[in-house]
């Protein structure tokens, strides 16, 4: 009898894994399809299709059912509860909360008539950085999704930022991911060059509650080049 039960659960978990289907992101990572669809009602299928065997070790074993969202519009109040929308007539800025794994997302809805470089930062308040931190700026070229790490990142001891020049293509999505430990908040902002900026200008900058989306204080008037949208924050 208990040859045949062994048997008949080595056929069910042989069955069980035939069915349990992958699918394979740009990096060829394997990602079982449930988990890898629901990775991308959370942060879109550029996101993932994109995601690296780094980031998603930040993500494989956490509850996803836990994640919290927010979504910040200039066209509404400034509200920062969960799941609340804000967004301004180009761009949308999204900041996710992954059982302590964060990112910041940065969709464009128009493209922008001036690309130099933007800066994408965060600050924090009682929480602490707890890995590395993974930019990627995706982009549509002659039909064919790709991506872009450059980027130069200044860390300190209250947050970070991420400088990037922003690409010349089309259907433009930017992401910072990185984990964090402790209880506080995480504010975010990305801030759109409306005018030329250097890369040497673009990260003359520190961590400030008093600085443009309350996380960039930009030095020697810099922060007049950029177009000054309020950023999000969510409690941990």
């Amino acid at each position: 009898m208990k040859k045949i039960l062994l048997a008949f659960l080595l056929l069910f978990i042989g069955i069980t894994t035939i069915n349990a289907k992958s699918i394979q992101n740009y990096y060829n990572l394997e990602i079982e399809e449930n988990y890898y669809n629901e990775l991308c009602e959370i942060y879109g299928e550029n996101y993932v299709y994109f995601l690296t065997k780094d980031e998603f070790n930040l993500i494989k074993n956490n509850d996803l059912s836990k994640v919290e969202k927010v979504i910040f519009s200039d066209n509404l109040p400034n509200l920062s509860r969960t799941l609340v929308t804000h967004t301004t007539n180009y761009k949308t800025l999204y900041l996710i909360n992954n059982n302590g794994v964060i990112t910041v997302q940065l969709k464009w809805k128009k493209a922008p008539v001036i690309r130099s470089h933007d800066v994408m930062g965060v600050r924090f308040q009682g929480v602490t950085l707890n890995s590395n931190v993974y930019f990627k700026q995706d982009y549509l070229e002659n039909g064919v999704n790709k991506t872009n790490t450059s980027s130069t990142l200044k860390k300190f001891d209250n947050g970070l930022g991420v400088s990037f020049l922003l690409s010349d293509k089309t259907d433009l999505e930017s992401y910072m991911t990185f984990s964090i430990k402790g209880t506080g908040k995480v504010y975010a902002t990305y801030q759109r060059a409306a005018s030329t900026v250097s890369l040497s200008d673009s990260t003359n900058y520190t961590i400030s509650a008093t600085g443009l989306g309350s996380v960039l204080q930009f030095a020697n008037n810099i922060g007049n080049n950029y177009d000054r949208m309020n950023g999000v924050n969510i409690s941990i």
